[in-house]
């Protein structure tokens, strides 16, 4: 979780990611270097990156959006009544614990009352993501398959530290989602650990939910690629760090 707290989503996904997952992940991102764009896509990002990194862009975002604030309120206000019904859905269809439906109501009131409308938030906001667009220093499609994976992470690590930011802008705090985190370790056996995490969203705090680490061969605890099999090597029954 130090990782996500200090806005480094790929140093949480190299401690939790199985070396399996992680190669994966790379030669993905090697065969998408390779992939051809049109001119077309490529002039559409240059256009959105010169937009939101020119002097005065935060300047000229904003005059674009005053005028949509008051919508953006109506919109959300009837998007905050359907989350329920689609949040159920999708647990449904998923397979998701339905204990997480407790958090729905909390959610859904805290959507509500969100200040979209806010002009000084909005101007924050877009301060936060010409910021960051600026720290990318991207221009073209080119630019970004030109870097290799470590690369495109620390890209992502900008983009999700501008989300956490925004977020935090209107109200919503995933550090304190973050802090309110509790995990527990339920069992171990042979390299196999089960379990428990709950957290406070919205100032409710969730039932537990289930899930398992494996510790592999590099002394790792990390998420499982395959149901571990019984008999599996002698490894040092250490509780994960994740869970302290």
């Amino acid at each position: 979780m130090k990782g996500l707290k200090a806005r480094k989503v790929s140093q949480f996904i190299s401690a939790v990611a199985p070396s399996s997952a992680l190669d994966e992940m790379k030669s993905g991102w090697e065969e998408k270097r390779k992939e051809k764009f049109t001119e077309q896509e490529d002039q559409e990002f240059r256009q959105f990156m010169g937009m939101v990194t020119a002097d005065g862009a935060e300047e000229m975002l904003f005059m674009m959006a005053k005028p949509q604030l008051a919508e953006a309120q109506q919109q959300l206000a009837m998007m905050s009544a359907m989350v329920p019904m689609m949040a159920a859905g999708a647990m449904e269809e998923s397979g998701a614990p339905m204990d997480a439906m407790s958090l729905m109501e909390p959610m859904t009131a805290k959507l509500a009352k969100l200040d979209i409308a806010s002009e000084e938030k909005c101007k924050e906001a877009i301060s936060i993501l010409c910021t960051a667009a600026r720290s990318m220093k991207l221009e073209s499609l080119s630019d970004i398959q030109k870097l290799d994976f470590d690369g495109l992470m620390g890209k992502s690590d900008l983009a999700f530290g501008m989300v956490m930011d925004v977020l935090d802008v209107y109200g919503i705090s995933f550090d304190e989602a973050l802090d309110s985190m509790e995990v527990k370790t339920i069992s171990m056996e042979s390299g196999t650990a089960q379990m428990e995490v709950s957290v406070t969203l919205f100032g409710t705090k969730s039932s537990p939910i289930p899930f398992e680490m494996v510790k592999d061969a590099d002394g790792r605890w990390t998420m499982p690629e395959k149901k571990p099999e019984a008999d599996s090597a002698n490894l040092d029954s250490v509780e994960p760090e994740f869970a302290r």
